[in-house]
């Protein structure tokens, strides 16, 4: 698998002598090292660094790839090779490094295997790897090495290292830092930053989200508005992926580099709603229970990829219901279908819907037809995202499919919503000037 960063968008023509100055890197490493490469890129990707790697050759099956693996390695400056005991028994990686060594191009070793460094190899323990090095990969103890095993999941001091180095050999400073997510350990220490699609590629990091539940005035017939009366709005999300049905969620997103929960909640509010910021902050936000104690630790999948989360809950009045919701997925700004309903029908439908088909039809709720579709077809099972569920815990179906030791904490987590978090949620909805729950805490 190999990748081809893009520092810079500078067109250059030259031949397989011409020094090259668009400041592009190439990634070469072995598949059974993805998850590796991956920390990589999109670490620089996060740094405002676009990059390309092989689902290009995947999806465009006519490219020939040898040559596309060649012209981008003649367009790099940088050449950045993972070692580990897979990849120096690649072919494609040794090829991979026989040409940019042909082509005289900055090379970076990132050693993953402790038996791979420069110490270790000549020893008498080592001699297959030691063999393969000297044939192989020829001098490329030469350059400037990162033995990222030293650092383990010290992830800073991985990005800050290899970072440096980068800066260094293609004499640019990059200093723009594009929707990076830090990532924690359980004492909520910063250990890294990553991207949001990678999130699930790092074991047992948390990251920092907040939940959103919004609430609006119901809209009576002839477009009427009764600001009497609030409900919350529930998204109704499409189907990701062919075994994967459509799913009902809270709104939220995650916590980007140096904002607190409450800047996050602002942002995300304002990119989902499409209202500008400074109309936010007009309207009660309520703060429920302390920051990050919704956290998150599924070891379950089906409930979430993002396995790992200090998470804080908040209640969010809009002055008037939008008629425009959206989300942001990749470069696409797509409209989202949402429903309006009150948190105890949420409630019963959590604990007694079991397909698609039924949530329309006992709830006759008008989805477009499109909207059904995209959901999925009327038998698959009705999803909820991970938000609902932390938040109401035991449901029968999930606690029956999944086993008896995830169970356990979704009964506590019900238990906590009936003695709890219920009675915050509806003073927050119901009296927003006036809170009286102690769980409650007006932050706008």
């Amino acid at each position: 698998m190999i990748f081809s960063l893009n520092l810079f968008m500078v067109i250059a023509k030259f031949n397989t002598h011409e020094k090259i100055s668009n400041n592009q890197l190439f990634i070469s490493y072995s598949h059974q090292d993805k998850n590796e490469a991956y920390l990589i890129t999109n670490f620089l990707g996060g740094k405002n660094i676009r990059f390309w790697y092989d689902y290009v050759l995947k999806e465009n099956p006519g490219i020939e790839w040898k040559k596309e693996i060649e012209r981008n390695i003649r367009f790099s400056e940088i050449f950045i090779i993972l070692l580990s005991e897979f990849s120096i028994k690649s072919s494609a990686v040794r090829e991979e490094y026989r040409l940019a060594k042909k082509f005289e191009r900055k090379i970076i070793p990132i050693i993953l295997n402790e038996d791979l460094n420069a110490e270790n190899i000549n020893s008498t323990n080592n001699e297959e790897y030691s063999k393969i090095i000297k044939e192989h990969f020829p001098d490329i103890y030469k350059n400037q090495y990162i033995e990222k095993y030293r650092t383990g999941y010290d992830l800073i001091e991985f990005q800050s290292s290899l970072l440096a180095m980068v800066e260094k050999l293609t004499g640019v400073q990059i200093q723009e830092s594009v929707g990076l997510v830090p990532i924690y350990n359980i004492q909520k220490t910063i250990i890294g930053f990553t991207t949001r699609p990678f999130l699930h590629f790092i074991p047992q990091a948390y990251h920092k989200t907040i939940i959103a539940i919004l609430v609006a005035p119901v809209m009576q017939d002839k477009g009427i508005i009764d600001p009497t009366k609030r409900k919350i709005i529930v998204q109704v999300k499409p189907k990701k992926r062919k075994r994967r049905s459509g799913s009902l969620a809270f709104f939220g997103g995650h916590n980007e580099i140096n904002e607190s929960y409450t800047d996050t909640a602002i942002r995300e509010l304002s990119e989902e709603i499409n209202i500008p910021e400074e109309e936010i902050t007009k309207q009660p936000l309520i703060r429920i229970g302390r920051e990050g104690e919704f956290s998150w630790t599924a070891e379950d999948k089906e409930f979430s990829r993002y396995n790992y989360e200090f998470s804080t809950l908040y209640v969010y009045h809009l002055a008037n219901r939008p008629y425009f919701f959206q989300e942001t997925i990749g470069p696409k700004i797509l409209p989202v279908f949402t429903i309006q309903i009150t948190l105890d029908e949420l409630f019963n439908i959590y604990n007694n819907s079991t397909t698609i088909g039924s949530f329309i039809k006992d709830n006759s709720i008008e989805i477009p037809e499109n909207i059904q579709k995209n959901m999925g077809d009327f038998t698959d099972p009705l999803r909820f995202s991970d938000d609902i569920v932390r938040l109401f815990g035991y449901p029968e179906n999930i606690t029956q499919k999944n086993g008896q030791s995830f169970s356990e904490d979704l009964q506590k987590r019900r238990e906590k919503y009936e003695k709890r978090w219920k009675a915050a949620i509806f003073d927050a909805i119901q009296n927003p000037h006036h809170l009286s729950n102690p769980d409650c805490k007006l932050i706008l």
